[in-house]
C-alpha cells in the first residue's frame, strides 16, 4: 500500500479518496501543465473513480451534470445534404421530362439527324432534376452516362455543315428550348443510331439491376427506365 506525508505523519492504509487527490496532485502533476476544460468545482459535474494500482490511471473524469447526465461531445451537426429517397412526385416529374423527347426530336421540329443530340439533351434535362445522394443517385449517374455517351457518337460522327438548331421542349412554341442541337453526318446516320440504341439499351439495363435488391426502388426505376426506352422509337424511325 502506497504511504503519503501529510506533514505530522505517515499513514499507513486506506485514506479518504480526498486525501489520495490531494497527494496524488501535490506528489506527480505538481509539474504538469492544467488540464483545461474541467469545471472549478470537481464536486460539481465531474465524476472520478480512486484505483490503488501504482501506474494505473487513477481519476477518471466524466463531464455532465451532477446527476450523470451530458455529455464532453459536442452534438453532431445535422446534414445540410440529407439523402433523399424516392417519392411518386419526383419520378414522374423525370418520367415526363424524359417523355417530351417524343414531340421535341420528332420531325415536325427537328431533322432526324438531330434526334441523338436531342435525346442527350433531354437526359440531360432529366438527370438536372435528381438529387445527387440517395435513392436517385444512380437513376441520376445512368441518365448522365448516357447523356456522355451520346455526345461521344455525335462528336465522331458529327456534320459540321449543318449548324445547330433549338427546338421548344416538348414542341410548345411559349416553353424554353433545348441548348443547340448538332447534327449527325448523313452518311454515318445508320451506325451512329445503331451505337445510341446501344447506350440507351445499356442504361435501362443498369437502372434495372440497380433496383434489384430493393423493392422499394423498383417501381420507379422501372418507370425511368420505361422512359428511356420510349425515346428508342424516335431514332428506330430515322
Amino acid at each position: 500500500m502506497k504511504m503519503f506525508e501529510t506533514g505530522r505523519q505517515v499513514r499507513h492504509g486506506l485514506v479518504s479518496g480526498g486525501a489520495i487527490l490531494a497527494a496524488m496532485l501535490a506528489a506527480d502533476l505538481a509539474a504538469a501543465a492544467p488540464v483545461a476544460g474541467l469545471p472549478a468545482d470537481l464536486g460539481i459535474g465531474v465524476s472520478g473513480t480512486i484505483a490503488s494500482v501504482p501506474g494505473a490511471q487513477l481519476f477518471h473524469v466524466q463531464c455532465g451534470s451532477q446527476d450523470g447526465e451530458g455529455s464532453c461531445f459536442e452534438p453532431e451537426a445535422p446534414r445540410s445534404n440529407p439523402a433523399t429517397p424516392v417519392t411518386e412526385n419526383t419520378t414522374q416529374e423525370v418520367v415526363d421530362v424524359i417523355s417530351t423527347a417524343k414531340d421535341t426530336c420528332s420531325d415536325d421540329w427537328i431533322n432526324e439527324t438531330y434526334r441523338i443530340d436531342c435525346i442527350r439533351q433531354t437526359l440531360l434535362l432529366a438527370a438536372a432534376k435528381l438529387p445527387t445522394r440517395g435513392d436517385y443517385a444512380p437513376v441520376k449517374a445512368a441518365l448522365v452516362d448516357a447523356a456522355d455517351k451520346l455526345d461521344k457518337i455525335v462528336k465522331q460522327n458529327g456534320s459540321a455543315s449543318s449548324g445547330t438548331v433549338s427546338p421548344n421542349i416538348g414542341g410548345r412554341p411559349l416553353a424554353p428550348t433545348l441548348p443547340p442541337l448538332r447534327a449527325v453526318d448523313p452518311a454515318a446516320q445508320e451506325q451512329a443510331v445503331a451505337e445510341a440504341l446501344a447506350v440507351l439499351e445499356e442504361a435501362e439495363t443498369i437502372l434495372l439491376r440497380s433496383s434489384e435488391n430493393s423493392t422499394r426502388r423498383l417501381e420507379h426505376y422501372q418507370q425511368v427506365a420505361q422512359a428511356i426506352d420510349s425515346t428508342k422509337v424516335l431514332l428506330r424511325s430515322s
